[in-house]
């Protein structure tokens, strides 16, 4: 393959074999889990919480009731979960195998290729945790295996996006990491799980976590390219999207669980667009390590901060001017009025282009600056040109355009002879 750049740490020949082997080996071992896992989870999800200790998804009677009564029923309901479930497997593993196929032969590549495989199975997927549950035996397993994806993850801090490990005093706390990974299975075995497993995982997130993001901060600022700054802010970007879908969960079903009835069914219903953010991790992160179309990232961002500002103040606007109108509706009235709500519809439609314009000036003089002014320049230079009748003038307008759009090292025009 050709390297793309001087920098990229490739895989010695003579290994390169057999990590492709260990990949196809994990491969199999989580996708055979995962399918294992189908017929338990499915009966999972097919079975009433009655207590505290449930599986997650699984409905309340009261629930039920409440599904039955929009059509709904339990295995339809058991199906939709499942197929979610898959999709987030579907997207993770696909890309897997497409970073594999093509950039296997690079650290980065590979390394990365494993950790969407472990994010997939037994990190996202539910399925493994079911099999863990109807066969005791497998918890240990699957434990491992969980506790594996984090120190993937982890790795990636310290070799994204090229392979090579900055600043070189990290290098101890990266063969840490590796050795971690290594004696994980060895740990785990023999009962060791609730003491030196289980500590070495913790001490490995305290440790290197804040060091790996270090090393990321280090390298974007001293080290990296401009093409390998364009792939860290697809990766950025692919992360804060998979943050605000897990933070979802965290709180709603971790650290403050919702009650059984509607408000947890409402929450189960946001997973679609929770595992849709989570989905665009793994795709931004192709898009990076692929170098495809790398510079659109600044037109995502730039969009994704229009647009997110613009739907936040409509929204804020739309129902500000509806219970506003309503209290005064009700004061001269008595009673609510339909119109209220026809009538903040027109206001926000006749808002919606001029709002959106003076968001966008704000953003790109706030976060896009270079950008903006470059366009600025080039409307005033378009009408100095069509007025413009001095051809000497004319030069040097065109040459100040060219050095504050371009800022090249030295700007000539040549005419050609009548």
């Amino acid at each position: 393959m050709t390297q793309l750049t001087s920098t990229e740490s490739y895989i010695p020949t003579r290994w390169l074999t057999a990590l492709k082997l260990l990949w196809f080996a994990c491969a199999i071992v989580l996708f055979a889990g995962y399918f294992a896992g189908l017929g338990p989870r499915f009966d999972e999800l097919t079975t009433l919480c009655r207590s505290d200790e449930c599986a997650s998804l699984t409905l309340a009677p009261e629930e039920l009731s409440i599904i039955q009564g929009y059509g709904m029923g339990i295995t339809t309901y058991a199906w939709t979960h499942i197929s979610l479930e898959g999709y987030l497997v579907l997207i993770f593993s696909a890309l897997a195998g497409l970073i594999f196929w093509r950039r296997s032969d690079t650290w980065a590549g590979y390394v990365l290729s494993l950790t969407f495989l472990f994010l997939a199975l037994p990190f996202f997927a539910e399925e493994l945790r079911s099999l863990a549950r109807v066969y005791p035996a497998f918890h240990s397993f699957n434990d491992t295996l969980t506790s594996l994806s984090v120190m993937l993850v982890l790795l990636l801090f310290f070799i994204f996006p090229d392979g090579r490990i900055v600043p070189g005093w990290v290098r101890p706390v990266v063969a840490v990491l590796v050795a971690g990974l290594i004696l994980e299975p060895i740990l785990n075995q023999g009962g060791v799980r609730a003491s030196s497993s289980s500590l070495l995982v913790i001490l490995l997130l305290v440790i290197a976590m804040p060091i790996g993001l270090f090393s990321q901060i280090y390298r974007y600022r001293r080290v990296a390219t401009p093409i390998q700054r364009q792939q860290t802010k697809w990766v950025l970007m692919g992360f804060l999207c998979m943050f605000v879908g897990m933070m979802a969960w965290a709180i709603f079903a971790e650290i403050a669980p919702l009650p059984p009835g509607p408000s947890r069914l409402l929450f189960y219903a946001s997973l679609v667009p929770q595992y849709f953010l989570i989905s665009i991790f793994p795709a931004a992160i192709t898009v990076s390590i692929m170098r495809y179309r790398l510079w659109d990232i600044d037109l995502v961002i730039r969009r994704t901060l229009q647009y997110a500002l613009l739907t936040g103040l409509l929204a804020l606007t739309y129902f500000g001017s509806i219970v506003l109108l309503q209290a005064i509706f009700g004061t001269l009235t008595g009673a609510q009025s339909p119109v209220v709500i026809v009538l903040s519809t027109l206001l926000i439609a006749a808002l919606f282009t001029s709002l959106r314009r003076r968001v966008q000036k704000v953003i790109d003089r706030r976060f896009f600056r270079q950008k903006y002014d470059a366009q600025q320049v080039l409307a005033a230079f378009a009408v100095t040109a069509r007025d413009e009748t001095d051809l000497d003038e004319l030069m040097w307008e065109l040459q100040r355009v060219v050095e504050g759009t371009m800022q090249p090292e030295g700007v000539g025009v040549w005419l050609k002879k009548p």
